[in-house]
């Protein structure tokens, strides 16, 4: 029994003296109140509950305490389903635009838009192209699909998204990518026209 208090003590020793990033949370992460989407927002402020949930998820990669990790991650994942939630509507404005992003499969970025992260994508799901866990009245239809897909590289779009759920993602509408420090959001698109 005393080795194993011994073990114990040690290991939570170790989390307590494990490196931290040093910041503090912002504000708005820790009284719970929602920075509304860009869309909503024109103050040209940064996105603090997005930028803190991306710093925990890095400091979580980083970590070695596992515990530790967990927290981090599982603290990122409720933010982010705050700032992510079900329903919320994405739209883009004179400033900012879609571009679609060659490294992923049906994904958009924000292009021209210094506020927005570029780790975050938006995947968006068609009846021939969808992950298990994305019901199909948020498939976006093909014809409007096709005018991403067809588009030159580099076409910018104006255009309007949908949050959708996804059953088996690390939140409720988004899936961590680790490997290629990315954040997937998925969506639905609604309207979309390349400029």
């Amino acid at each position: 029994m005393r080795r194993f208090l011994l073990l114990l003590l040690l290991f939570l020793a170790a989390c307590s003296v494990a490196p931290r990033s040093g910041r503090t949370p912002p504000p708005e992460a820790v009284g719970g109140s929602s920075v509304a989407p860009r869309e909503e927002r024109r103050d040209g402020g940064r996105d603090e509950i997005l930028a803190h949930a991306l710093d925990l998820l890095e400091k979580s990669a980083a970590d070695s305490c596992a515990v530790c990790a967990r927290e981090s991650r599982a603290k990122a994942f409720r933010l982010l389903a705050e700032r992510f939630p079900p329903g919320r509507i994405v739209r883009t404005d004179g400033e900012c635009r879609f571009l679609s992003d060659p490294n992923g499969e049906n994904e958009l970025v924000y292009a021209s838009c210094p506020n927005e992260d570029p780790r975050v994508t938006f995947r968006f799901h068609t009846a021939d192209n969808h992950l298990a866990g994305i019901a199909e009245p948020d498939w976006t239809e093909a014809p409007i699909a096709d005018r991403v897909r067809s588009a030159s590289e580099g076409t910018l779009f104006q255009g309007t998204l949908e949050i959708v759920r996804f059953a088996y993602g690390d939140g409720p509408t988004i899936t961590d990518r680790p490997s290629i420090r990315r954040l997937q959001v998925h969506v639905k698109i609604l309207t979309i026209a390349p400029e």
